[in-house]
């Protein structure tokens, strides 16, 4: 049996907006999941909440000693586009783990809008259990891949597929295209396969080695201001340094197994 100080430390950090209906549930489920862990620590970092979102943060961090947050009020002004704005926070994660005086082994990043209402000490605990080099583990789901905005992986998802989904949209009837570039990728990865290389992914939950973490910042817009995942530019800088990505297949985070209809749609519209 590990003592607490053998065991590997965590900050677990996310970006939340409008998330009193599922914040304390995704807080319990984030506690009970990285049970495994030692010294753990949270940063979450809101902007943009019409609800009392910051207030019942200021609660958990005067209630706890271990949860940190930051607001950054209304962004929208200043960053219209959705990616951008998740960018901005995702950056101020970095920065909060890159500054903090209290070094962590991992870094648990979580979205905080309960997708991940799956996701238990089994599954992420599994990552340490991956009989290959990995720097980055990135969450599975029970039903549907619904994630293919973050995806990069050769064979399977290897450029933007909403932006393929644009320009064929305008040669193709859009639902067609859309079946065919985007809902056409999303597959059910059965949690017994091994794990999956990619270039980038997501899916809500991933963990990363803190100094993999740290060496990297997100991008959510292009050149020329065209939103994107932020993902993305975020992980080409970590695998560009030699640094491996994979997906998890036993790290089912959520979703369930009759994923689809207007589940999928709501998903696959939500480009997390």
């Amino acid at each position: 049996m590990h003592s607490e100080a053998q065991k590997p430390s965590v900050v677990i950090v996310g970006t939340i907006r409008n998330g009193t209906r599922s914040l304390i549930r995704d807080i319990k489920r984030l506690d009970a999941a990285t049970a495994g862990f030692g010294r753990r620590t949270y940063f979450v970092v809101e902007s943009d909440s019409s609800d009392g979102t910051v207030r019942m943060l200021e609660a958990l961090s005067a209630k706890r000693s271990d949860f940190n947050f930051r607001s950054f009020g209304q962004l929208a002004s200043e960053m219209p586009l959705r990616t951008q704005r998740l960018a901005f926070c995702r950056n101020a994660c970095i920065e909060f783990v890159f500054t903090s005086p209290e070094r962590h082994d991992f870094v648990l990043v979580a979205d905080l809008d309960n997708i991940n209402d799956g996701i238990n000490e089994e599954g992420l605990m599994s990552c340490f259990a991956i009989d290959q080099k990995w720097d980055v583990c990135t969450a599975n789901r029970f039903g549907r891949y619904y994630d293919v905005f973050a995806l990069r992986c050769d064979d399977w998802v290897e450029d933007d597929c909403f932006a393929a989904l644009d320009r064929l949209g305008q040669k193709l009837d859009r639902a067609v295209a859309r079946k065919l570039l985007v809902e056409g990728k999303m597959i059910t990865i059965p949690p017994e396969h091994p794990a999956i290389e990619v270039k980038s992914a997501f899916a809500g939950l991933a963990l990363y080695r803190q100094e993999v973490y740290v060496s990297s910042r997100y991008e959510g817009l292009t050149a020329d201001g065209r939103e994107v995942c932020e993902h993305v530019a975020f992980h080409a800088g970590i695998t560009s340094n030699g640094g491996k990505i994979l997906i998890n297949p036993r790290m089912q985070a959520g979703g369930r197994p009759e994923f689809g209809g207007k589940n999928l749609l709501r998903m696959l519209f939500r480009r997390a």
